[in-house]
């Protein structure tokens, strides 16, 4: 009975803190800024397959919408720590979530973003369908999911896919709406059928 109660007096503190580190897992740190959404976008990613119902539940700002001017804004300027950014004005075509249709809206974004992806990611006269993170204290905010919340708008009113926004909608309930199979591996569908869906989904959450 001694050899007992001394062997339990070791090991009760290790049940403990093993209990404890089960109640308070490690803390993840993510790095301040528009950087942290991809990476919170990574994870929960991984965790959930990307659909057009997730994409539009993450969002804060939904819209369609014309670019009209892209000003890029360097140094003290441009407002925060991390440096360069980019500031583009656009038309609101159609407010879907957090603005309103026929408006001005600027969007501020992180210039390392333009540069990861290559350079130009708007143009003037650009149409698109766009998900938005809500902006940080900082007023910079990212597509929801990189470059799949960027939806491109042709002029004859039809939306050209990339290949993560295919997998996005196939996987998407499209029981009341007249998308098909065929239009998105082809990756190219109506706006105003994208568009009816999106608004559906908004009126959801």
């Amino acid at each position: 009975m001694k050899i007992a109660s001394w062997m339990m007096a070791i090991l009760c503190p290790a049940h403990l803190l093993l209990a404890s580190a089960a109640q308070h897992p490690p803390i993840q740190y993510t790095s301040v800024g528009s950087s942290s959404h991809s990476v919170s976008e990574a994870s929960s990613l991984t965790a959930a397959p990307l659909d057009l119902q997730l994409l539009t539940r993450r969002a804060a700002l939904i819209f369609s919408g014309t670019v009209i001017t892209i000003k890029l804004e360097t140094g003290k300027s441009a407002g925060n720590s991390s440096g360069a950014m980019v500031r583009i004005t656009f038309h609101v075509d159609e407010g879907i979530r957090g603005v309103n249709t026929g408006e001005e809206t600027t969007i501020q974004e992180w210039h390392g973003l333009w540069v990861r992806s290559g350079g130009q990611r708007y143009r003037t006269g650009d149409r698109v369908l766009v998900f938005y993170h809500e902006p940080s204290s900082l007023g910079l905010t990212s597509p929801v999911s990189g470059e799949a919340g960027r939806f491109k708008i042709r002029e004859d009113a039809r939306v050209v896919l990339t290949a993560e926004q295919k997998h996005a909608l196939l996987r998407s309930s499209r029981l009341h709406f007249k998308v098909t199979d065929a239009q998105i591996l082809k990756g190219d569908v109506p706006y105003e059928q994208l568009a009816k869906m999106v608004r559906q989904f908004a009126a959801e959450h």
